[in-house]
């Protein structure tokens, strides 16, 4: 099998369903960088300050990525 190359638009394409619910809650996300299989992203407005966030990140945004792209893909919070 050959390298998986991953894409913004990819990453874009898969957390459609999950930045809906996080807009809905008053917060946000970006993609800031994609080096291999780790994939940088920033939480925006009300997500910075939530205490369930790293949920979101391991059990929304991470376990969609997984699901949908591959299961070597980890997801990396920078401010």
């Amino acid at each position: 099998m050959g390298d998986l190359t991953i894409t913004k638009d990819q990453i874009d394409q898969t957390l459609v369903s999950v930045r809906q619910f996080v807009l809905s809650d008053g917060g946000d996300l970006e993609v800031v960088a994609i080096d291999g299989f780790k994939v940088q992203i920033r939480l925006k407005g009300a997500c910075i300050s939530c205490p369930l966030s790293f949920y979101t990140v391991q059990f929304g945004i991470q376990k969609a990525l997984r699901d949908q792209i591959s299961e070597k893909i980890i997801v990396e919070v920078v401010d």
